[in-house]
């Protein structure tokens, strides 16, 4: 009985230092260290899950430097771009319907590189500041 208290006080301190480390997420090494803890003590696991039901899988996706379009509406597409280059899309005239976004496209496009991008598809729009303004 006296172990599992003590076992108990243990997870306990540990739990509160993980959720210090959160607060304070500078010290990356220190992060680092707990988690590799946590998973070579069998309190953490890392699972993968990866899609059956398509035949091309592809690996594309915004966290590892692409932009996937396919089947996303022009809102939602604006709206990952805001996020990624910190930037306000502001839609002057309404959201346009008659743009149609296919295919992907690398994250190392400047601002204004992705303003050519836009124009080149019909879509009239400027910058001003850290905000993308749609005229169209």
């Amino acid at each position: 009985m006296r172990v599992l208290a003590y076992q108990a006080v243990i997870v306990e301190r540990v739990c509160e230092e993980i959720l210090a480390l959160l607060d304070t997420p500078s010290d990356r090494a220190l992060r680092a260290s707990v988690f590799a803890w946590l998973i070579a003590n069998d309190r953490l696991q890392l699972k993968f899950a990866f899609p059956t039901h398509v035949d091309d899988v592809g690996i594309f996706h915004e966290k590892i430097g692409v932009f996937d379009f396919n089947d996303v509406s022009f809102r939602d597409a604006m709206a990952q771009l805001e996020r990624w280059y910190d930037i306000e899309v502001v839609y002057e005239k309404g959201i346009p319907t008659n743009v149609e976004l296919n295919g992907k496209m690398t994250k190392d496009i400047t601002l204004n590189e992705l303003v050519g991008i836009l124009e080149k598809i019909g879509v009239k729009c400027r910058l001003e500041g850290r905000k993308l303004l749609i005229q169209s």
